[in-house]
């Protein structure tokens, strides 16, 4: 969030004046019930003005996902399901302890809870959460991946991760025979598995390290062996996208205050004690797109500009950063066998893929970091690239005062104008409060863990992926 000297959007100032003037003006013998933050009367008795109506189409509802040519399978409802049982089979790592949920646990809003991720080994960033990740254009704190399933391939393959290979999950696949079969019945039959026994164990390419074993015994190879191989991970990579394509949050207390405005139903929305979005938490919504303009980072539905930005803050263990982020992400994008204009794209000429003819970049892009969404912030701290902040409070101090931050930026005039908000502890409530107003966690509880089999029960060709009963 950030403080700019021109807000770029309009603010709803005059309509919450309105709702407060109101409620300050109302005896108590008008009111069976006195008003409380949970059940503010004005919500229901008083239209809201139009430009705060407009306002909130803007940030809700959450819309679905564009979509990803590059991954033909990426709506396909049974590789999401094989995609499920991949993201929680630890068979796909190297311990065959580990898996993806190791780092995006469920029952943590799919985070860790860790300043720093831990999986094989100690890594370098804080974890981010994959709620309604479908949305995003840029994954990952740098933005090295350009799509879901491209982001899936790297922490299988990188040590401090899942610390795997290509031929390791080609094996888990093929040689057993659940996954086969469901691998089979989404992407094509498989060779022999006697194919797969002659594999090494362990083989895939590591540019840059061409002495590694890794490496060694992936040159061994046939270049048969290599495709088959590659593809087999690409196709696993591209399940677990279309897997974490389900993982949507888009019906929090917010939402529900912005369908009641904008389908004109506010008295049956106070009827129902509009829980968890009250007067406090409106006013966290004026200060969030005015005063303090958040949103000229944090905008639309989602809550972020999928954008690269330094918002100075250090790092964790003290001095100049370290971190190139986007800068190194970029280069590592474009390397990346895994892009959306490369050889496994599904669509290598998709508008998703030509970004990549027009991305620059500059030495700008140095130390920045993706704005993250604000969706379900209240349950993913510690916060930011590397866990600086442990809780939302904190994150508002750091707003606030600039307080031990980096030196300002100079590089644009966005960072440039970044400034404390000396916010007052009325304003830090409120808009904690509107925070947390964002938090919906109402997943198909069967979307959380593991289903029994990789292979989808017949029904869940109609009721969806995940639900084995």
């Amino acid at each position: 969030m950030s403080r700019h000297a021109e807000p770029t959007l309009p603010r709803p100032v005059a309509a919450l004046l309105l709702l407060m003037l109101f409620l300050s003006t109302l005896s108590a013998c008008e009111r069976e019930n006195p008003p409380s933050a949970e059940r503010p009367e004005p919500a229901r008795l008083l239209s809201v003005d139009p430009v705060l109506a407009s306002l909130l189409t803007s940030l809700s509802p959450v819309p679905p996902a564009p979509p990803d040519p590059t991954n033909r399978f990426a709506d396909d409802p049974a590789a999401a399901h094989f995609g499920q049982f991949l993201f929680f089979d630890t068979a796909l790592s190297a311990s065959g302890t580990m898996n993806c949920a190791t780092c995006h646990n469920p029952q943590l809003a799919f985070t860790d809870g860790l300043a720093i991720a831990e999986a094989a080994q100690v890594g370098t960033r804080n974890t981010p959460a994959i709620w309604n990740t479908a949305h995003s254009p840029w994954l990952n704190w740098d933005g090295s991946a350009d799509t879901l399933w491209a982001q899936a391939a790297r922490p299988f393959e990188a040590d401090h991760e899942l610390a795997s290979t290509r031929t390791t999950i080609a094996r888990a696949i093929a040689t057993d025979p659940q996954r086969r079969a469901a691998y089979e019945a989404i992407f094509g039959p498989l060779p022999d598995p006697t194919f797969f026994e002659s594999l090494p164990a362990r083989a895939m390419p590591r540019p840059g390290q061409p002495q590694h074993p890794d490496h060694l015994a992936w040159q061994a190879m046939s270049s048969q062996q290599q495709e088959t191989v590659t593809q087999i991970f690409v196709n696993c990579c591209k399940a677990i996208a279309a897997y974490q394509g389900l993982l949507v949050s888009a019906d929090s207390p917010f939402d529900r205050f912005a369908a009641a405005v904008r389908n004109q139903t506010l008295a049956e929305w106070a009827d129902m004690g509009n829980p968890g979005f009250g007067e406090l938490e409106l006013a966290g919504l004026d200060l969030f797109t005015g005063e303090a303009d958040c949103l000229a980072c944090h905008a639309g539905p989602l809550f972020s500009d999928f954008a690269f930005h330094s918002i100075r803050v250090a790092p964790g263990s003290g001095g100049s950063p370290t971190d190139a982020a986007r800068f190194e992400g970029v280069n590592s994008l474009f390397q990346s066998e895994f892009n959306s204009a490369g050889p496994h794209s599904d669509d290598p000429t998709a508008p998703i893929a030509r970004r990549l003819e027009f991305l620059a970049n500059p030495s700008t892009n140095w130390g920045r970091f993706k704005t993250p969404s604000l969706r379900n912030v209240a349950l993913t701290a510690p916060y930011m690239h590397a866990g600086q902040f442990e809780t939302l409070d904190r994150v508002l101090d750091h707003y606030s005062t600039f307080e031990n931050a980096l030196p300002p930026d100079h590089h644009t005039v966005q960072e440039g104008l970044l400034r404390p908000l000396h916010l007052t502890e009325a304003q830090r409530e409120s808009l904690l409060a509107f925070l947390n107003a964002l938090t919906d966690i109402s997943i198909d509880p069967r979307l959380l863990e593991q289903p029994a089999s990789p292979l989808p029960l017949p029904r869940q060709a109609k009721t969806g992926p995940g639900q084995d009963g």
